[in-house]
Parts: structure tokens; sequence; C-alpha cells
């Protein structure tokens, strides 16, 4: 089957889950708390916000954001938060940076 049939049918399926047809569509949703306390987690591993930025590949203005409350994570960064404060060399490893 063709890539551009496939995609086509697979439109097709979401638009009939979202009629209440019955498909093959399977639906998950995850959830994180909104109280991640970036702040904490950097300091735990005692990171400046520039050290953390750079060790888990992320822009030291979102860390800073982030931290004084001017934005929230969305929930890709709110799951990465909650890997790093639980495997933070894990992270750093698969990210391909060293940890000093």
């Amino acid at each position: 089957m063709a890539i551009g049939k496939k995609v086509l049918d697979s439109i097709q399926e979401i638009i009939d889950h979202e009629q209440g047809l019955k498909t093959n569509v399977r639906v998950s949703t995850i959830t994180v708390d909104d109280d991640i306390d970036i702040r904490s987690i950097r300091e735990s591993l005692h990171l400046s916000q520039r050290k953390f930025a750079d060790l888990y590949g992320l822009p030291v203005a979102t860390v800073q954001n982030w931290e004084s409350g001017r934005r929230k994570p969305e929930l890709a960064a709110k799951l990465l938060l909650k890997v790093i404060e639980a495997s933070p060399d894990l992270v750093a490893k698969a990210i391909r940076t060293e940890h000093k």
C-alpha cells in the first residue's frame, strides 16, 4: 500500500473516531502535575541555570522563565524534567553530554 493511501486511511480513521464510530484508534492521556519545582531539581544537582540548560539541551532563557514563573513548561518539557529529576545522569548520557 502506498504511503499516501496509508496517510489518507489514517486521517479517515481519526475522523470516524471523532464522529463516534467504532475504529481501531487508541487514545492515551498523559498528565503531569503542574507543581514541578524546576529550581529545586536544578539546585539538587548543584548546577547553575546555564550549566543545567547546557547539560540538558535547553535554552538558558527557558530555564530562567520557568524558574521565575513567567512561563510554564509544556507537557513534553514537564516529562523531561520529571525524568531528569529521577535519573539526571541517564538523561545527560542519553543526549550525549557529560555531567561535570
